[in-house]
């Protein structure tokens, strides 16, 4: 059986250690000001889980 192992890391840590690429098919996506707000006020309402 296989065994999973999960560490907790920072987003410093994954961005530092990782190279991050948008494929070349991926579309342009653009948020609105009231999304952003939407996004943040569900952030901050469910953190922590």
């Amino acid at each position: 059986m296989s065994e999973f192992k999960f560490s907790q890391l920072g987003l410093a840590s994954i961005l530092s250690q990782n190279r991050l690429v948008v494929p070349p098919n991926q579309r342009n996506y653009s948020w609105t000001k009231d999304r952003q707000k939407k996004l943040s006020e569900l952030a901050l309402t469910t953190w922590p889980f």
